[in-house]
Protein backbone atom coordinates (compact mmCIF):
# COMPACT_ATOMS: atom_id res chain seq x y z
CA UNK A 1 0.00 0.00 0.00
CA UNK A 2 1.35 3.58 -0.96
CA UNK A 3 2.54 5.65 2.52
CA UNK A 4 2.23 9.54 2.83
CA UNK A 5 6.28 10.39 3.07
CA UNK A 6 6.65 13.86 4.84
CA UNK A 7 9.01 16.07 3.26
CA UNK A 8 10.70 17.31 6.20
CA UNK A 9 12.49 13.62 6.16
CA UNK A 10 14.30 11.86 3.84
CA UNK A 11 11.96 10.70 0.88
CA UNK A 12 12.17 7.29 -1.34
CA UNK A 13 10.28 5.41 -3.83
CA UNK A 14 7.88 3.02 -1.78
CA UNK A 15 8.51 -0.54 -2.24
CA UNK A 16 6.09 -2.95 -4.02
CA UNK A 17 4.42 -5.44 -1.44
CA UNK A 18 5.40 -9.10 -2.48
CA UNK A 19 7.39 -10.02 -5.51
CA UNK A 20 6.94 -9.83 -8.97
CA UNK A 21 8.42 -13.04 -11.33
CA UNK A 22 8.43 -13.09 -15.15
CA UNK A 23 10.03 -11.48 -18.13
CA UNK A 24 9.54 -8.62 -20.55
CA UNK A 25 8.07 -11.76 -23.03
CA UNK A 26 4.03 -11.46 -23.44
CA UNK A 27 2.04 -15.30 -23.19
CA UNK A 28 1.41 -17.25 -26.33
CA UNK A 29 -2.21 -17.97 -25.54
CA UNK A 30 -4.35 -16.73 -28.11
CA UNK A 31 -7.70 -17.64 -25.76
CA UNK A 32 -9.50 -14.82 -24.70
CA UNK A 33 -8.49 -13.04 -21.47
CA UNK A 34 -10.71 -11.02 -19.36
CA UNK A 35 -9.64 -7.53 -18.03
CA UNK A 36 -11.60 -4.76 -16.32
CA UNK A 37 -14.87 -7.03 -17.17
CA UNK A 38 -14.38 -6.94 -21.11
CA UNK A 39 -13.14 -10.01 -23.14
CA UNK A 40 -10.27 -9.29 -24.97
CA UNK A 41 -8.02 -11.66 -27.43
CA UNK A 42 -5.05 -12.51 -25.76
CA UNK A 43 -1.97 -11.27 -27.80
CA UNK A 44 0.45 -13.53 -29.65
CA UNK A 45 3.51 -14.02 -28.18
CA UNK A 46 5.87 -10.79 -28.52
CA UNK A 47 8.95 -8.94 -27.21
CA UNK A 48 7.42 -6.04 -24.86
CA UNK A 49 10.71 -4.50 -24.29
CA UNK A 50 11.10 -3.70 -28.66
CA UNK A 51 7.20 -3.47 -28.86
CA UNK A 52 6.70 -0.59 -26.15
CA UNK A 53 7.72 2.59 -25.45
CA UNK A 54 8.55 2.67 -21.96
CA UNK A 55 12.03 2.26 -20.66
CA UNK A 56 12.78 -0.83 -19.16
CA UNK A 57 12.94 0.72 -15.79
CA UNK A 58 9.16 1.78 -16.52
CA UNK A 59 8.23 -1.55 -17.91
CA UNK A 60 9.18 -3.51 -14.76
CA UNK A 61 6.74 -0.57 -13.01
CA UNK A 62 3.82 -1.12 -15.36
CA UNK A 63 3.89 -4.85 -14.80
CA UNK A 64 4.14 -4.55 -11.44
CA UNK A 65 1.14 -2.65 -11.36
CA UNK A 66 -0.72 -4.07 -13.89
CA UNK A 67 -0.77 -7.09 -11.49
CA UNK A 68 -3.14 -5.41 -9.03
CA UNK A 69 -4.12 -2.43 -10.74
CA UNK A 70 -6.41 -1.42 -7.71
CA UNK A 71 -3.72 -1.11 -5.51
CA UNK A 72 -1.48 1.68 -5.36
CA UNK A 73 2.11 0.30 -4.95
CA UNK A 74 4.07 2.97 -6.33
CA UNK A 75 2.41 5.69 -5.79
CA UNK A 76 5.14 8.83 -4.66
CA UNK A 77 3.23 10.57 -2.05
CA UNK A 78 4.93 13.55 -0.30
CA UNK A 79 3.74 16.60 1.37
CA UNK A 80 5.65 19.34 1.69
CA UNK A 81 4.82 21.55 4.99
CA UNK A 82 5.13 25.19 4.12
CA UNK A 83 5.57 27.67 6.92
CA UNK A 84 3.99 31.54 6.57
CA UNK A 85 0.85 32.66 4.54
CA UNK A 86 0.58 31.31 0.85
CA UNK A 87 -1.75 32.70 -1.64
CA UNK A 88 -3.67 29.69 -3.53
CA UNK A 89 -4.21 32.12 -6.77
CA UNK A 90 -0.24 32.26 -7.33
CA UNK A 91 0.19 28.93 -6.20
CA UNK A 92 -2.56 27.71 -8.84
CA UNK A 93 -0.45 29.86 -11.35
CA UNK A 94 2.83 28.67 -10.27
CA UNK A 95 1.51 24.85 -11.06
CA UNK A 96 -0.17 25.53 -14.15
CA UNK A 97 3.48 26.69 -15.50
CA UNK A 98 4.82 23.37 -14.12
CA UNK A 99 2.71 21.56 -16.36
CA UNK A 100 2.96 23.37 -18.87
CA UNK A 101 7.11 22.96 -19.41
CA UNK A 102 7.33 19.72 -17.86
CA UNK A 103 6.79 16.53 -20.49
CA UNK A 104 6.98 14.22 -18.00
CA UNK A 105 4.24 15.12 -15.61
CA UNK A 106 1.98 15.48 -19.11
CA UNK A 107 2.72 11.91 -19.91
CA UNK A 108 -0.38 9.69 -19.19
CA UNK A 109 -0.31 5.58 -20.80
CA UNK A 110 -2.68 3.74 -22.78
CA UNK A 111 -2.82 -0.16 -23.29
CA UNK A 112 -2.81 -0.64 -27.10
CA UNK A 113 -3.39 -4.26 -28.35
CA UNK A 114 -1.77 -5.41 -25.20
CA UNK A 115 1.27 -3.28 -25.54
CA UNK A 116 1.88 -0.31 -22.87
CA UNK A 117 2.32 3.16 -24.59
CA UNK A 118 2.64 6.47 -23.23
CA UNK A 119 2.49 9.57 -25.01
CA UNK A 120 2.54 13.33 -23.88
CA UNK A 121 -0.30 15.25 -24.02
CA UNK A 122 0.32 19.03 -25.76
CA UNK A 123 -1.45 20.76 -22.61
CA UNK A 124 -3.18 19.40 -19.57
CA UNK A 125 -5.30 21.73 -17.74
CA UNK A 126 -5.38 21.35 -14.13
CA UNK A 127 -7.25 22.68 -11.06
CA UNK A 128 -4.98 22.22 -7.68
CA UNK A 129 -7.74 21.50 -4.74
CA UNK A 130 -7.52 24.10 -2.15
CA UNK A 131 -8.43 22.04 1.23
CA UNK A 132 -8.95 24.21 4.28
CA UNK A 133 -8.95 22.42 7.81
CA UNK A 134 -7.49 25.85 9.88
CA UNK A 135 -11.00 25.92 11.37
CA UNK A 136 -11.81 22.64 12.97
CA UNK A 137 -10.23 20.93 15.91
CA UNK A 138 -7.44 18.51 15.23
CA UNK A 139 -6.47 20.14 12.19
CA UNK A 140 -3.08 18.59 11.45
CA UNK A 141 -4.70 15.30 12.29
CA UNK A 142 -7.30 15.62 10.38
CA UNK A 143 -5.43 17.40 7.42
CA UNK A 144 -2.66 14.28 7.67
CA UNK A 145 -5.85 11.34 7.69
CA UNK A 146 -6.95 13.43 4.41
CA UNK A 147 -3.63 12.85 3.16
CA UNK A 148 -3.31 9.32 3.42
CA UNK A 149 -6.65 8.29 1.81
CA UNK A 150 -6.19 10.13 -0.96
CA UNK A 151 -2.99 8.62 -1.97
CA UNK A 152 -4.75 5.58 -1.52
CA UNK A 153 -7.10 6.57 -4.24
CA UNK A 154 -5.66 4.81 -8.12
CA UNK A 155 -4.45 7.49 -10.81
CA UNK A 156 -6.23 7.31 -14.12
CA UNK A 157 -2.91 6.67 -16.22
CA UNK A 158 -4.92 7.49 -19.53
CA UNK A 159 -5.81 11.10 -18.08
CA UNK A 160 -2.48 11.76 -15.58
CA UNK A 161 -0.46 10.21 -13.73
CA UNK A 162 -0.23 12.91 -11.04
CA UNK A 163 -2.71 14.48 -8.21
CA UNK A 164 -2.22 16.96 -5.70
CA UNK A 165 -3.80 19.85 -3.67
CA UNK A 166 -2.67 22.70 -1.63
CA UNK A 167 -4.09 22.11 2.47
CA UNK A 168 -4.02 24.80 5.30
CA UNK A 169 -3.57 23.12 7.85
CA UNK A 170 -3.63 25.62 10.17
CA UNK A 171 -2.84 29.48 10.75
CA UNK A 172 0.00 30.53 8.87
CA UNK A 173 0.81 27.09 8.03
CA UNK A 174 0.18 25.59 4.42
CA UNK A 175 0.74 21.40 2.72
CA UNK A 176 1.41 20.67 -0.82
CA UNK A 177 0.48 17.29 -1.43
CA UNK A 178 1.92 16.26 -4.52
CA UNK A 179 1.38 12.06 -5.60
CA UNK A 180 3.41 11.11 -8.70
CA UNK A 181 2.94 7.92 -10.24
CA UNK A 182 6.46 5.98 -10.24
CA UNK A 183 6.12 5.59 -13.97
CA UNK A 184 7.22 9.10 -14.67
CA UNK A 185 8.96 10.18 -11.26
CA UNK A 186 11.43 9.29 -8.19
CA UNK A 187 12.79 10.72 -5.20
CA UNK A 188 15.21 12.97 -6.87
CA UNK A 189 12.52 14.14 -9.33
CA UNK A 190 10.43 15.25 -6.44
CA UNK A 191 13.01 17.26 -5.22
CA UNK A 192 13.80 19.30 -8.65
CA UNK A 193 9.76 19.81 -9.12
CA UNK A 194 9.69 21.49 -5.59
CA UNK A 195 12.57 23.61 -6.69
CA UNK A 196 11.30 24.46 -9.75
CA UNK A 197 7.75 25.29 -8.00
CA UNK A 198 9.21 27.59 -4.91
CA UNK A 199 11.18 29.59 -8.08
CA UNK A 200 7.71 29.45 -10.24
CA UNK A 201 5.41 30.82 -7.05
CA UNK A 202 7.85 33.42 -6.36
CA UNK A 203 8.24 34.78 -10.15
CA UNK A 204 4.21 34.80 -9.96
CA UNK A 205 4.10 37.10 -6.98
CA UNK A 206 7.08 39.34 -8.56
CA UNK A 207 4.33 39.02 -11.70
CA UNK A 208 7.10 37.97 -13.96
CA UNK A 209 5.78 34.11 -14.59
CA UNK A 210 5.78 33.30 -17.88
CA UNK A 211 3.62 30.78 -19.48
CA UNK A 212 6.45 27.77 -19.87
CA UNK A 213 9.91 27.59 -18.96
CA UNK A 214 13.12 25.70 -20.19
CA UNK A 215 13.81 22.11 -18.50
CA UNK A 216 17.25 20.75 -18.44
CA UNK A 217 16.11 17.74 -19.59
CA UNK A 218 13.16 16.97 -21.84
CA UNK A 219 12.01 13.49 -20.91
CA UNK A 220 11.47 12.47 -24.73
CA UNK A 221 15.17 13.15 -25.11
CA UNK A 222 15.87 10.30 -22.56
CA UNK A 223 13.29 7.75 -24.00
CA UNK A 224 15.07 8.72 -27.37
CA UNK A 225 18.39 7.51 -25.94
CA UNK A 226 17.28 4.83 -23.70
CA UNK A 227 15.80 3.48 -27.58
CA UNK A 228 19.01 4.49 -29.51
CA UNK A 229 21.05 1.98 -26.99
CA UNK A 230 17.90 -0.86 -27.14
CA UNK A 231 18.81 -0.54 -30.90
CA UNK A 232 22.81 -1.06 -30.34
CA UNK A 233 24.95 -3.74 -31.43
CA UNK A 234 26.57 -3.62 -27.94
CA UNK A 235 22.98 -4.32 -26.67
CA UNK A 236 22.43 -7.21 -28.58
CA UNK A 237 25.59 -8.17 -27.66
CA UNK A 238 24.86 -8.23 -24.37
CA UNK A 239 21.48 -9.34 -24.53
CA UNK A 240 22.17 -12.39 -26.10
CA UNK A 241 25.09 -13.24 -23.64
CA UNK A 242 23.07 -12.78 -20.51
CA UNK A 243 20.31 -14.71 -22.04
CA UNK A 244 22.73 -17.71 -23.11
CA UNK A 245 24.47 -17.20 -19.37
CA UNK A 246 21.06 -18.20 -17.64
CA UNK A 247 19.19 -20.33 -19.64
CA UNK A 248 20.18 -22.96 -17.34
CA UNK A 249 18.35 -21.25 -14.04
CA UNK A 250 14.94 -23.29 -13.76
CA UNK A 251 13.15 -20.59 -11.59
CA UNK A 252 11.99 -17.24 -12.89
CA UNK A 253 14.16 -14.19 -11.22
CA UNK A 254 11.96 -12.30 -8.81
CA UNK A 255 12.48 -8.62 -10.00
CA UNK A 256 11.33 -7.30 -6.30
CA UNK A 257 13.39 -9.37 -4.02
CA UNK A 258 12.04 -12.29 -1.88
CA UNK A 259 8.02 -12.52 -1.44
CA UNK A 260 6.71 -11.63 2.42
CA UNK A 261 5.82 -14.17 4.32
CA UNK A 262 2.28 -12.62 5.79
CA UNK A 263 -0.12 -14.03 8.35
CA UNK A 264 -3.32 -14.23 6.98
Amino acid sequence: MSELTNFDSRHSALEPQGSLKGSCIAPSSSDPIETDGILRRAPTRFDLCQESNLTTNQLAVWIGQALIPETPIYHLAVALNISGDIDPKHFQKAFQVLLNSSDALRTVTEEIDGIPTQRVLPELKYLLDFVDFSHLPKKQQKAKSWMEERCQVPLNWQKRLFDSALIKSSTGKFVWYLNVHHLICDGWSIELIYRQMANLYQRSLEGTLPKAVPILLPFADYLAHERAHRESPRHQKAKTYWKQKLSDIGHPISQEGLRLQRPL
